[in-house]
């Protein structure tokens, strides 16, 4: 069978009678590197955003943000609804519009933004800066967007949240496209899944630590 190209038009999985009538022109080595390359991205992309929702909830009602437990639990699920939305939503536009390699790029951005600035709150002088004024401590009768910094810190988590659903919505398939063989395809996916896994480890199980424990920027 002739190798299909990467056009995104074009089946994962080719049967007899469905071969693009364009060839991937890419040595073996750079078609296993580009495969590598995304699943060492997909680790990282699990790895940052389980460090980031493992601990946001204490983050944002540590003396850093001093927000109330329940705003703080508001917050994250305002991050993980938005990033499920996100979900759909750029599912269908990396398909209809802009394709998957550039909205991947868009979603690395929004994420890499998003996270910096989550990181940047928990040092003091810049939290001052962005917030104008130390954070405070508020009653829980207080409604949500009267918390300390509620705004911008809102608008970073959906930032971030929109980046993490970029990524997620394309990233399996944009792998598997660089594969045109069922069996190749198929092994793929079991070490997409194994990436997962050891970016979901590393950060319960060591940036979870760090955070608790040290401080919120180093991680």
């Amino acid at each position: 069978m002739t190798d299909a190209s990467i056009g995104e038009s074009s089946p994962l999985v080719f049967h007899i009678s469905g071969i693009s009538p364009k060839t991937d022109n890419r040595t073996s080595m750079q078609k296993r590197f580009a495969v590598w390359f995304i699943l060492i991205a997909v680790a990282f992309e699990r790895l940052a955003f389980f460090s980031l929702v493992g601990n946001l909830v204490l983050f944002l009602s540590s003396n850093s943000i001093r927000w109330t437990s329940f705003h703080s639990i508001i917050a994250s699920l305002i991050f993980y609804g938005t990033s499920y939305i996100s979900t759909l939503v750029f599912s269908w536009i990396s398909d209809a519009k802009l394709g998957r390699a550039k909205t991947i790029l868009i979603g690395f951005i929004l994420y890499i933004i998003g996270y910096l600035f989550i990181q940047l709150f928990s040092i003091a002088e810049i939290y001052e800066t962005l917030c104008n004024g130390p954070p405070t401590y508020m009653d829980e009768s207080t409604p949500y967007f009267k918390e300390k910094c509620s705004t911008q810190i809102t608008v970073v988590l959906i930032v971030t949240a929109i980046g993490v659903g970029v990524v997620q919505s394309n990233m399996a398939v944009f792998g598997a496209e660089q594969i045109r063989e069922k069996t190749l395809t198929t092994q793929y996916f079991y070490k997409y899944y194994v990436a997962v896994n050891i970016g979901s480890l590393l950060a319960f199980g060591i940036i979870a630590y760090v955070q608790q424990n040290k401080s919120y920027f180093i991680s």
